[in-house]
């Protein structure tokens, strides 16, 4: 078990790429549909990366993992609630009944806009429909974002389809947003550093906090941050505890 990991990710988009704002149409000469942005410090928005948007996309990629590998799936998402028992996805990424051991942060950066003119087509006839064309704003090539991944109390196999999810992302083999079908989507996610606190670090500082140690605060904060070797070696060794433990649902659950 480890008490704490935090993964830094760098997402750079590879085409086009959109997260919705929401909401109807935009009043005369506004654009019809927004990417998402947040106010900054300054008052002015900035365009980020939901945390929610890159969880369903976490999510997504382990529900189809599971389904495959261990012949479960979870009920969310078809239902109300998963009572799948030893769901892997719910005990991750949370669910009615457990909180999630991950958390996304937004992400944030340097991000240009563009906006794509698209038809709308009456699907009775087979032409153009009333309205004028749809404005579609959308976060321009060779954006780039970055933010954190943390996790509390996590198994290596939590870990292992993190990386999974990143890897899939890396590689373009996973879409990011909207629009998917109509070419928006393409990124590449990396893992820029991870950082792991072990259980036997967080009990000493703990301890020594409680013990009015005047440097218990510079022990919890000695995590270990994995070098290259170290990262290619903990990835195969998460990975390959995240197959086995899909592997056991098999096995230990019924098929639904």
């Amino acid at each position: 078990m480890l008490d704490f990991v935090k993964i830094v990710v760098e997402l750079e988009a590879k085409d086009a790429f959109r997260i919705g704002a929401g909401g109807g149409r935009a009043e005369p000469g506004g654009v019809d549909n927004e990417v998402f942005r947040l106010v900054n410090s300054n008052g002015r928005y900035d365009v980020i990366v939901p945390g929610s948007s890159l969880k369903g996309v976490f999510r997504n990629s382990l529900y189809s993992l599971q389904k495959r590998i261990s012949e479960k799936k979870c009920g969310i998402g078809s239902e109300t609630s998963c009572n799948l028992e030893n769901c892997f996805v719910c005990d991750t990424y949370g669910g009615t009944k457990k909180a999630s051991r991950v958390f996304f942060e937004n992400l944030s950066g340097t991000a240009k806009t563009g906006i794509k003119y698209e038809v709308r087509i009456d699907y009775n006839t087979g032409m153009a429909g009333g309205g004028g064309p749809r404005q579609m704003e959308y976060v321009a090539k060779q954006s780039t974002f970055t933010g954190h991944i943390t996790c509390r109390d996590v198994e290596l196999a939590n870990i292992g389809a993190i990386l999974v999810t990143i890897n899939e992302l890396h590689l373009g083999l996973r879409r990011l947003g909207g629009g998917k079908s109509r070419g928006f989507g393409q990124v590449d996610m990396k893992a820029a550093g991870v950082e792991v606190l072990s259980s036997n670090g967080l009990d000493t500082a703990l301890q020594q906090y409680f013990n009015e140690d005047k440097d218990a605060s510079s022990v919890l904060l000695k995590s270990y941050k994995l070098k290259k070797d170290q990262y290619d070696a903990f990835q195969e060794i998460c990975i390959n505890e995240m197959i086995e433990k899909l592997n056991s649902i098999k096995s230990d659950c019924p098929s639904l």
